[in-house]
């Protein structure tokens, strides 16, 4: 990625931000199901609903199912190869070790030549679990598949591989091979897998560009789809973003705290909860909405005019999206 920043949110106010860039994008639109974020992230979400599904009886997240995995497929290996291996970030990793090290599926031991180095493994019982939940994930897999045929699955496959970056990828240290066991995870395999590394990197991406405006995606999206439609309630707000009703609870809070919404009582029905954006928060979301194309441009990472077609062709389908 290169540098793509300005200074306008500090050299400017907000009221005259709000007006110069709402004047610019005055016929914004989100649309939020062209954007291949929003497709990313809708298909992602419907993968970790046929996971929990699933795999219910076994109270595992996936990324907690990914950790188990990859200790039954490759035997005992440190935590920081744990992190690599999985692509799950550092903190998260410990995280997880430490909740399923509580729950008697993982132990830990500090390297004898290296106290700053800590091997897991897999307890009696946590070789059970991940064996037992192991026989349930190719049904996930082709479950979120949802019905796209052999020749799609591939063109998927290799479509979230280029979007997520995984083939320009360079392990440090080389490739470390699994112990031969009958659970090959395969997790480059897995489109569950390739669509959170796809996500992430989405995510990254719109990190770096959004940064100085210190929102998160699911944030911003809220923003654009009250610059786009107006004053909105707060359950049309959760429809339109595709956004559980606490999480939006919970933005709104955070947003309003910012003073960028304002969320008042319907005089008309007090059970309803209407929110707008102040005009700082027009200002901002003007800002933020006029890189948003360079976002998906980058998250696309150089596939071609027909790749993408085919992309947001197949994650709509995926992701149980009509398609028109």
């Amino acid at each position: 990625m290169t540098g793509h920043s300005t200074n306008t949110a500090q050299s400017a106010s907000p009221d005259d931000a709000g007006l110069s860039f709402a004047s610019e994008l005055s016929g914004f639109r989100l649309c939020l199901e062209e954007r291949v974020g929003h497709l990313l992230r809708r298909a992602y979400q419907r993968h970790v609903m046929i996971f929990h599904a699933h795999l219910s009886e076994f109270d595992l997240t996936a990324a907690q199912y990914i950790a188990l995995a990859n200790l039954l497929e490759r035997g005992t290996c440190s935590q920081s190869d744990l992190a690599r291996f999985t692509a799950i970030d550092h903190t998260t990793i410990r995280g997880i070790v430490s909740r399923l090290k509580k729950r008697g599926l993982l132990t830990t031991q500090v390297d004898s030549s290296d106290a700053r180095k800590v091997t897991v493994s897999l307890t009696s019982q946590g070789e059970v679990i991940a064996e037992k939940a192991f026989t349930h994930i190719d049904d996930v897999s082709e479950d979120t598949f949802n019905g796209i045929d052999d020749t799609e699955k591939r063109a998927l496959k290799y479509l979230l591989r280029r979007v997520a970056n995984l083939s320009l990828e360079v392990v440090e240290g080389g490739p470390q091979e699994p112990v031969k066991t009958p659970y090959q995870l395969q997790l480059d395999e897995r489109v569950g897998y390739l669509l959170r590394r796809a996500y992430q990197r989405h995510v990254t991406i719109f990190q770096y560009y959004l940064n100085e405006f210190q929102l998160t995606a699911a944030q911003y999206i809220v923003l654009a789809t009250l610059l786009e439609r107006g004053i909105c309630s707060q359950s049309d707000l959760a429809r339109h973003t595709v956004t559980d009703h606490a999480s939006i609870r919970g933005i709104i809070s955070r947003l309003g705290g910012r003073g960028l919404l304002l969320s008042e009582e319907d005089p008309s029905d007090a059970r309803k909860v209407i929110v707008s954006l102040t005009a700082e928060g027009r200002a901002l979301s003007a800002q933020a909405s006029a890189r948003i194309d360079v976002v998906s441009e980058e998250t696309f990472n150089e596939i071609n005019e027909a790749e993408r077609v085919a992309l947001m062709y197949l994650l709509r389908r995926i992701a149980d999206i009509p398609i028109a």
